[in-house]
C-alpha cells in the first residue's frame, strides 16, 4: 500500500479534514499540489503514479516535481501525527519534562528553593503517571542536588529511588510475562486448540515470582485481564468470561486504588459491565455502568470525556435488552453527533451501526438507512480499522436493509459477494451459521411467501437451536430474531425481547 494511502486511511474523516484545514492556512508554504495529491490518494484511494501525475500536472508531466510534493505531503503528515499522539497523550509528560528542565535552569542560576519547587511538581507529574523512567531519572537529579539549600534529606531520596527501582524492575518482569502469555494466546487461537488460560496465567507469575504482589500494579494486572479478556470474546466464550472478570473485579475493589488509577478503575468497571452484558445479566451490568459513571465523575470528571461514548454505547445496548428501546435511541443519537476524533473511531462506527439496528428493529426503516449510509468510508478502510467480525455486521445488517426497502437483486448481490468475501471466515466453527443464515435469507428474498411455510420455519429452527440462550452470543441472536419475527409475522423487536426471556 502507497505510505501516504497507509497513514492518511488512518485518520478518521475528521482529522483528514482538519489535516487540509491545517495546510490551507500556510498556503504559502504549502502550494495546493500537496493538497490534491492528498486527496487523490487518501479520500479517492488513487495511487497509481501515472493517472497522478496526469492529475497534478495535465499540460506536462513533471516526476521531479511530484516527488517533490510527495516528500512534503509525507514530511507534513509525520508532524501532524505527532500533534496528534501529544495532543492525546503527551500533556502530562510535556507538563513533566517543563517543569524538570525548568529546575534545570532554575538551579544553573541558583533560585535553589524555585528550582526544588519546579522538581517537586515534576516529580509528583510523574509518580502520578507511574512514567517510571522519567521518575527514576528526577530522583537521581535529586541527588545530585541533594547539596543545596532547600534539599530535602539525602536518605529519604535515595528510599524513594530504590523503590521506583523495584517498581521499575516488577514492571518489566510483568511485561515480560505478558508477551509470554500473548505468544501462547495466539498459538491456540492459530492452532484453533483449547487453552486453559487461568492455568497458564498462574504458571507465568509462578515463573516470574510475581504471584504474591500482583495486586500491588493494578495497571499492569488490567493489561493482563485485557488479554484474556479479547482472546474469550473471539472464542465467544461468554461464561468463562464472566467469572474471570468477575473475580477480578472483586479483587481490586475490595483492594482498593489509588489516585493515580482511577482510569484503571474506570476500565475495569467497563470490562466488568460488559461481560454481565455479553452474559444476558443486563440489570447487574446497568448497576455497574452506574458505579462507572460515579467513577467518571471523580476528579471533576477527569476521565468523563475519554469514557463517554464507551459508556452511553454499552448503557444504550443494556437499554435495548431490557425493552427501554426509546431512551437507548436518543443516547445514540447523542453520541451520533459526536465526530469520530473525539469519540474514537470504534466507537464512533459502532454507535452508527447499533442505532441504525435499533432503528430497524423499531421498523423506522428510512431512518434505520439514512444512519447507516453515514458509515461514509470503504470496506476496506473498515475492516482494516475495525476487523473483519465488525465488517460482517456491517453487511448483514446492509442485506437485511435491502431487503426491508425490497430491493431483491441488490439484496441477493450483496449475499453473493459476501460469500466470496468472507468464504475463509465463514469455515471457522464460531461463524458457520452465518452461511446458513444467508442462505435463509437468500431463500426469503427470493420468496417472502415462503416465510410463513413450515418447511422454512422448521429449518431455521434447527439451524439456530441455541444451547441455553443466556449462553448465546447477543448478535447472533439479534439477526436470527428479524428472521423468526418474520416466520412468526411478529414485531421484530418484539421477537427480540420474548427470545431473550425465553
Amino acid at each position: 500500500m502507497d505510505r501516504i494511502q497507509e497513514i492518511g486511511n488512518l485518520l478518521t474523516p475528521q482529522e483528514q479534514e482538519d489535516f487540509i484545514q491545517g495546510l490551507h492556512r500556510n498556503q504559502a508554504k504549502h502550494p495546493g499540489k500537496i493538497i490534491q495529491l492528498f486527496q487523490h490518494i487518501v479520500q479517492h484511494q488513487l495511487t497509481d503514479r501515472t493517472l497522478l501525475l496526469a492529475h497534478l500536472y495535465p499540460e506536462k508531466e513533471n516526476v521531479d516535481a511530484y516527488l517533490a510534493t510527495r516528500k512534503r505531503l509525507l514530511n507534513e503528515l509525520t508532524i501532524f501525527l505527532s500533534q496528534l499522539q501529544r495532543k492525546k497523550y503527551g500533556s502530562k509528560f510535556q507538563e513533566t519534562e517543563t517543569n524538570f528542565s525548568a529546575a534545570n535552569y532554575l538551579f544553573a542560576h541558583h533560585a535553589n528553593k524555585l528550582a526544588w519547587e519546579y522538581l517537586r511538581e515534576a516529580e509528583r507529574l510523574a509518580s502520578q503517571m507511574e512514567a517510571l523512567p522519567l521518575l527514576n531519572a528526577i530522583y537521581s537529579y535529586q541527588i545530585e542536588k541533594s547539596d543545596t539549600e532547600f534539599a530535602p534529606p539525602i536518605l529519604e531520596i535515595v528510599k524513594k529511588k530504590e523503590k521506583c527501582l523495584q517498581l521499575n524492575q516488577a514492571h518489566d518482569k510483568a511485561y515480560l510475562g505478558l508477551q509470554l502469555l500473548r505468544k501462547k494466546i495466539q498459538e491456540a487461537l492459530q492452532d484453533g486448540k483449547a487453552l486453559a488460560l487461568e492455568k497458564e496465567l498462574r504458571e507465568v507469575w509462578e515463573k516470574l515470582q510475581m504471584s504474591e504482589n500482583i495486586l500491588e500494579h493494578p495497571r499492569i494486572l488490567l493489561q493482563y485481564i485485557a488479554m484474556i479478556r479479547n482472546f474469550y470474546l473471539l472464542r465467544k466464550d461468554f461464561q468463562q468470561l464472566l467469572p474471570f472478570i468477575k473475580k477480578y473485579y472483586q479483587l481490586l475493589t475490595d483492594q482498593g486504588f489509588e489516585s493515580n488509577q482511577l482510569d484503571v478503575k474506570i476500565q475495569l468497571h467497563y470490562y466488568t459491565a460488559h461481560a454481565l452484558y455479553r452474559a444476558h445479566h443486563f440489570e447487574a451490568s446497568l448497576q455497574v455502568l452506574a458505579s462507572m459513571k460515579s467513577c467518571m465523575e471523580e476528579q471533576s470528571g477527569r476521565y468523563s470525556g475519554q469514557y463517554y461514548t464507551t459508556y452511553n454505547l454499552l448503557l444504550a445496548n443494556n437499554l435495548n435488552f431490557t425493552g427501554q428501546a426509546q431512551k437507548a435511541i436518543q443516547l445514540l443519537q447523542e453520541v451520533q453527533h459526536l465526530s469520530a476524533s473525539k469519540s474514537g473511531k470504534k466507537n464512533y462506527y459502532n454507535s452508527l451501526l447499533t442505532l441504525s439496528l435499533l432503528y430497524l428493529q423499531q421498523e423506522q426503516i428510512h431512518s434505520a438507512v439514512l444512519v447507516f449510509r453515514s458509515i461514509h468510508h470503504s470496506d476496506e478502510w473498515l475492516r482494516g480499522q475495525l476487523g473483519k467480525e465488525w465488517l460482517i455486521k456491517k453487511t448483514l445488517l446492509d442485506i437485511i436493509l435491502q431487503c426491508e426497502l425490497g430491493n431483491t437483486e441488490i439484496a441477493l448481490t450483496r449475499i453473493k459477494n459476501s460469500r466470496k468475501k468472507f468464504k475463509e471466515f465463514f469455515l471457522q466453527e464460531f461463524y458457520q451459521r452465518i452461511e446458513i443464515f444467508l442462505r435463509l435469507v437468500e431463500a426469503y428474498c427470493k420468496n417472502p411467501i415462503i416465510a410463513t411455510q413450515k418447511e422454512f420455519s422448521d429449518s431455521m429452527e434447527l439451524a439456530f437451536t441455541f444451547v441455553e440462550t443466556e449462553k448465546e452470543d447477543l448478535q447472533a441472536i439479534t439477526y436470527y430474531a428479524w428472521l423468526k419475527a418474520k416466520v412468526k409475522k411478529e414485531k421484530y423487536y418484539s421477537c427480540l425481547l420474548k427470545i431473550l426471556k425465553a
